[in-house]
């Protein structure tokens, strides 16, 4: 039927085939969708008869999801939504993205050319200028400056990012450690402002020294620290404003092109200790009360190449209330050498961290320059029971198998929830033969009801509960993940999951995305660079069942899993229980097992469930989530840029 569909518009299929426009890129579709890849069926052709109707977009600037969506009679007629808009769509006024203006059929095809990044961010860009800071409170910023070697028009531009700002209570304290007060004084006579100060300091001062000289003369009830090479967005102070009294306020940032542009931004989550622990994930712009700072100390040289992950991490120790604004305040123009800031002074920093707060961890390289992880310590006292149901003998042989090959945590028993069926016989002997307690299950598929039965017969200290459609590929999986919960504030810990291909499957779970929550970057193999926290340990709202680790008396405080949820959601309303009863919610990166997703039983969401948990956690759904960016999509697990906070998408 959708063949016939096709006939009045071959023209526009030609267009979209062979234009130079790239209105279809298949590379792009191709990487964005491996199971397209891997089908071998031409990517043009499952595009146009599926993928465009299963809101798989053609190239980075159309998205079906949202025009299907916002436009219900092209989905009522069946009509691919691409060749909808080129046809009709942009005549009527109808726009192919969340972020696309009232541009034209011509400004998109141009667009097309162009760095999608670059031009989705410019768009995006349009939809926040619209939004405006309305700060309650009155709190005075003190701008820290230290100038070592500066470029007269980089500094120039700084010094102007803070003389236009539009909230009017803030001064700017200069550290001069350039060696010629007096080409300072020439230069500020011209481009200075009454509200700019000035003290020296010597060609010898670290620039923590430099700062903290010039953190001397502030007397604003925030110290907040530009470089002379970045510069601050018109409402920065402003939006900071907004967050104010809280200790630390921190926003999101970009950076500045080699034209002068504002371009790769870097969206934030709020508050993740965890994620602070692993990179400075702050940023550059970083607000600290007056008692925050005077708590902390200032900076310290020891840690120069890395200082203000070293004061984040002190500033936050005692911090009442840490307060992140989902805005792009700074812009940073990128250090043309290697930032210092990378490797061995990370990990010393982090390892300084680990042993003045007493904690059971050890620091490892991280995935990238400038990142670690934590590697929590058990104390080898708790007893893991790993819970997992299972129907297939094949499924359950391999998981076993790889739990017993691939994992060093020893102390631990095994609880396999046999749902029995016609192959019972062969599931007991698989159950047998490695020495698992078996739990008979009779009757339809019922994670919840499940996975409860097997945590009652368990004996451990910590649950973790697997699907048997799982297979370890780090040995150290288990015992990351009991030494997290082990932690007196952490209730559940999850890890990651990859797909057999090596492309992710789990990375934690954001609330409030798709029908409800979903697997963000699922299917991504690389970093994204707007959003790149997905292989660094961070608290997160919900990790996925399929591999969960939970303290039993956590478990049974908060009434087990809910067994009004038998096949979804089940795993997510278990983890947002757990945060309501004030635990937190980790997601281990190291923790590393492949997942053979759908295998155990279809993916399939009932609408008796969806409308049950919209029903339940409504007001999560509509707050968003706290560690997934407002300016993200949410109507896709690609990461992709949606409309900024405020805007609906």
């Amino acid at each position: 039927m959708r063949l016939f569909r096709l006939l009045p518009y071959l023209t526009t299929i030609r267009r979209v085939s062979r234009g130079r426009e790239r209105l279809f890129d298949p590379a792009y579709y191709l990487a964005t969708n491996p199971d397209v890849a891997a089908s071998r069926v031409p990517a043009l052709l499952h595009f146009l008869l599926f993928g465009g109707f299963e809101r798989r977009k053609p190239n980075p600037l159309f998205d079906p999801e949202f025009y299907l969506h916002r436009y219900s009679d092209v989905a009522d007629a069946e009509v691919n939504p691409l060749l909808h808009y080129l046809r009709h769509g942009h005549r009527e006024g109808r726009k192919p993205h969340c972020l696309f203006g009232d541009q034209s059929l011509a400004d998109f095809l141009r667009a097309l050319r162009r760095p999608a990044g670059q031009v989705l961010y410019e768009w995006w860009m349009r939809q926040e200028a619209t939004m405006r800071p309305a700060p309650s409170v009155r709190q005075r910023f003190s701008v820290l400056l230290a100038l070592r070697n500066p470029r007269r028009d980089w500094l120039e531009e700084a010094l102007a990012s803070v003389r236009t700002q539009s909230y009017p209570l803030w001064e700017l304290s200069i550290s001069n450690a350039t060696g010629n007060d007096q080409w300072l004084a020439d230069y500020l006579a011209t481009h200075g402002h009454p509200r700019f100060r000035v003290t020296s300091a010597g060609l010898e001062s670290s620039l923590s020294a430099a700062l903290n000289e010039a953190a001397k003369l502030a007397t604003g009830d925030y110290i907040l620290v530009l470089e002379e090479s970045h510069r601050l967005a018109p409402d920065a102070l402003a939006w900071l404003a907004t967050k104010a009294p809280a200790d630390v306020i921190y926003s999101d940032e970009d950076q500045i092109s080699a034209t002068g542009d504002r371009a790769n931004p870097l969206f934030k989550p709020d508050w993740s200790p965890d994620l602070l622990l692993s990179t400075m994930y702050f940023g550059r712009i970083m607000a600290i009360s007056r008692a925050a700072w005077d708590r902390a100390g200032g900076f310290r040289a020891e840690h120069e190449p890395v200082r203000d992950h070293d004061l984040a991490l002190r500033a936050t120790e005692q911090a009442r209330k840490i307060a992140h604004v989902p805005r792009v305040l700074y812009s940073a123009r990128p250090r043309e050498a290697p930032d210092e800031s990378n490797g061995e002074a990370t990990q010393r920093c982090l390892e300084d961290t680990v042993r003045r707060r007493g904690l059971a961890a050890a620091v490892e390289a991280g995935p990238r320059p400038g990142c670690c992880r934590l590697r929590w310590r058990s104390s080898g006292t708790a007893r893991a029971s790993i819970v997992v149901c299972s129907r297939s003998p094949e499924l359950l042989e391999r998981c076993l198998a790889s739990l017993e090959s691939r994992t060093e945590y020893g102390n631990r028993e095994l609880i396999v929830v046999e749902h029995l069926n016609e192959k019972a016989e062969e599931l007991k002997a698989v159950v047998a033969r490695h020495g698992a307690t078996g739990v008979r299950y009779e009757g339809s598929f019922h994670f919840s009801r499940m996975n409860n039965l097997g945590a009652a017969a368990s004996r451990g200290d910590v649950l973790v509960f697997l699907n048997d459609d799982t297979a370890s590929l780090d040995p150290s999986w288990l015992e990351r993940l009991v030494a997290q919960v082990e932690r007196p504030d952490v209730g559940i810990a999850g890890a990651r999951l990859l797909y057999p291909s090596g492309t992710l499957q789990h990375g934690g779970v954001a609330i409030g995305i798709g029908d409800g929550c979903a697997h963000i970057g699922r299917d991504r193999s690389r970093v994204v660079p707007h959003w790149p926290w997905l292989d660094l340990n961070r608290d997160v709202s919900a990790v996925t069942g399929a591999c969960l680790a939970i303290r039993a008396s956590v478990f049974r405080e908060v009434g087990r899993f809910a067994e009004v949820f038998p096949v979804n959601y089940n795993d997510i309303d278990l983890c947002l229980r757990v945060r309501e009863a004030g635990y937190r919610v980790i997601y281990d990166a190291g923790a590393v097992l492949r997942h053979y997703e759908c295998q155990s039983r279809p993916g399939v969401v009932t609408a008796a469930e969806g409308a049950l948990w919209r029903e339940r956690w409504a007001g999560r759904m509509n707050a968003g989530d706290p560690f997934y960016s407002p300016n993200l999509t949410r109507r896709h697990e690609d990461l992709a840029l949606g409309n900024p906070a405020g805007n609906p998408d």
